[in-house]
C-alpha cells in the first residue's frame, strides 16, 4: 500500500497534476455513488447498492481530504520557456512536466540528481 502511496506522490509534481488526478478519484466515487443509487431501486440487489453508495461516499471524503494535503504543501510558479504557462511546482521538486505542453523541465536552482546505474 505505501509503495502505491509513494508511485502516486512520485508522479504529482505539480497543483495542476493533483487536481487532474483528485477529479478523477471524484468521478470514480460519483459513478461509484450513482451505480448504488440504481441498485437500490432493485429489491433483490439492494445490499449490493447501499455498499456501493457507502463506498462512493467514502472514495469522495477521502479525495477531498487528500487534496487538502496537497493543496497545503508549499508552491513555486515557474513558467514554461515552451509555451509561457504557469505551473505551480511543489517545492520538493527539482523536475517536472508542464501541465500544458507536458515537456520535461527542470526548477531554476535546483540539482535533478543522478540516479546509480546497477549492472549485474
Amino acid at each position: 500500500m505505501s509503495q502505491a502511496i509513494g508511485a502516486v506522490r512520485r508522479k504529482i509534481r505539480t497543483r495542476g497534476k493533483a487536481e487532474e488526478v483528485g477529479t478523477r478519484w471524484m468521478a470514480v466515487g460519483a459513478v461509484t455513488f450513482g451505480l448504488g443509487l440504481l441498485l437500490c431501486l432493485t429489491v433483490v440487489l439492494a445490499w449490493l447498492g447501499v455498499s456501493l453508495i457507502v463506498l462512493g461516499i467514502a472514495i469522495i471524503l477521502v479525495d477531498i481530504a487528500w487534496l487538502f494535503r496537497v493543496m497545503k504543501h508549499p508552491t513555486e510558479e515557474v513558467a514554461c520557456p515552451h509555451c509561457n504557462a504557469r505551473n505551480h511546482v511543489l517545492s520538493a521538486e527539482a523536475q517536472f512536466a508542464c501541465d500544458h505542453c507536458g515537456r520535461l523541465l527542470e526548477r531554476p536552482g535546483h540539482t535533478v540528481p543522478i540516479k546509480p546505474v546497477v549492472t549485474a
